[in-house]
């Protein structure tokens, strides 16, 4: 019941956050989860590198926007549904999962981004 309360809440949030492409969506959205995690699981790095949610959320923002770059670069396509189901993780995540982050990252690049060209592929 909680997994599809959060999937539902975050099919609403992409679609609250209905302006842009999918990947800003994303982003918000995930930079959004990322800081609420923060908050709760490491609120002593929060607090010294952020002014409030929202400085952490902008930041954050900027961060995963980069990457959508970097991998539009390398021609990798952008999954919309598992970029919901990244966000849900990462609000579902208890904090040593988060604290570790490993599965975020891989979260992000293996299942959100598929058919990415190789490093030194053209």
């Amino acid at each position: 019941m909680k997994r599809v309360f959060a999937a539902s809440t975050s099919a609403f949030l992409f679609t609250l956050l209905g302006c842009g492409e999918p990947q800003e969506r994303f982003a918000a959205g995930m930079a959004d989860a990322i800081c609420d995690r923060m908050r709760v699981c490491d609120k002593g790095q929060y607090l010294d590198s952020y002014f409030g949610h929202g400085d952490c959320r902008s930041s954050q923002e900027a961060d995963l926007l980069a990457l959508i770059d970097e991998r539009a670069a390398q021609g990798c396509d952008f999954d919309e549904e598992e970029a919901l189901d990244a966000e849900s993780d990462v609000r579902d995540m208890d904090c040593e999962s988060f604290y570790e982050a490993v599965y975020v990252d891989a979260r992000l690049v293996e299942s959100v981004w598929t058919d990415c060209a190789e490093e030194g592929e053209e």
